[in-house]
């Protein structure tokens, strides 16, 4: 997730110095009709990158309706799914391992590191 934060910080800060540059090229002077093709279309690509970074958000804010036995949680649309399921629509994940499942799993590696 920090990953794709820095991600989205850089490509907003450098689009928005590009469109900075186009715009206040050479004061007084007209755009071109590339420049202001090129112009519109980083607008639009921040537009929807914006878009998707407010949907993500919006995920990440709500409060989220969970069942206290099974633990499914209730989606939008009322219907019950696994936690797992839940998170794998809506959040991009990174694997890593534990300290205690090394241990369990891979006892010989965490004899050496001890």
């Amino acid at each position: 997730m920090f990953d794709e934060v820095y991600e989205i910080c850089y490509f907003y800060i450098y689009n928005i110095s590009y469109i900075y540059n186009i715009s206040s090229y050479k004061k007084g002077e007209k755009m071109t009709e590339e420049m202001e093709k090129k112009l519109i279309e980083k607008i639009g690509k921040l537009e929807k990158r914006i878009e998707e970074l407010e949907e993500k958000v919006k995920i990440i804010e709500q409060i989220i309706p969970i069942c206290s036995s099974c633990k499914k949680i209730r989606t939008e649309e009322g219907k019950w799914i696994p936690v797992e399921e839940f998170l794998r629509e809506h959040i991009d994940f990174t694997h890593s391992i534990c300290p205690e499942c090394v241990e369990k799993l891979y006892p010989e590696l965490h004899k050496k590191k001890g």
